[in-house]
């Protein structure tokens, strides 16, 4: 495994799933164990990603289920700092859809930190929303950015919705 001497203080595991034929380290880096040469990835849709026959798999997957088992069922694998590119197994954690939408969301919107919490350029105000069964609901229009956030979780109280970005 001379390919392995320049990751050599990376935890390697194998692969979930090709256990026999590649290996893969706590950053997202694949070795074959046939060819003995860590392989080249590729990005798509904003994610790397890694051909292992017969298919393409995105490495934050193969990293997240090589080092912790199986996706929980209802939960989708998140990067904590919103680089799609960092498949670090400290960067990725796995949460529900909604929190993976709202920590997208709100690392994008940099108007607000505030889940839910938008800034409205023409009004000039805090808007605050929520998505309920998956359409948006508009929660009113607020001049300052504490109360439109405290209108939000009153609402997610309401409606039962959890979210560990909220």
């Amino acid at each position: 495994m001379t390919a392995l001497t320049g990751h050599h203080s990376q935890d390697w595991k194998p692969v979930k799933n090709h256990e026999d034929g590649y290996l893969i380290n706590s950053d997202g880096v694949v070795y074959s164990l046939k060819t003995g040469k860590v392989l080249k990835s590729q990005i798509q849709k904003e994610y790397r990603t890694i051909w292992l026959s017969p298919k393409r798999y995105p490495i934050h997957k193969l990293v997240y289920t090589s080092f912790h088992g199986l996706i929980p069922d209802g939960k989708v694998i998140n990067h904590k700092d919103s680089n799609t590119l960092n498949n670090s197994i400290q960067n990725l954690e796995a949460v529900t859809r909604r929190e993976n939408t709202h920590h997208g969301y709100s690392k994008r919107n940099q108007t607000s930190k505030k889940t839910g919490v938008c800034w409205n350029k023409d009004k000039k105000k805090w808007v605050a929303q929520i998505t309920i069964d998956g359409k948006q609901k508009y929660l009113g229009s607020f001049s300052e950015e504490e109360v439109a956030y405290c209108v939000v979780l009153g609402a997610m109280k309401d409606n039962k919705i959890e979210s560990k970005y909220a």
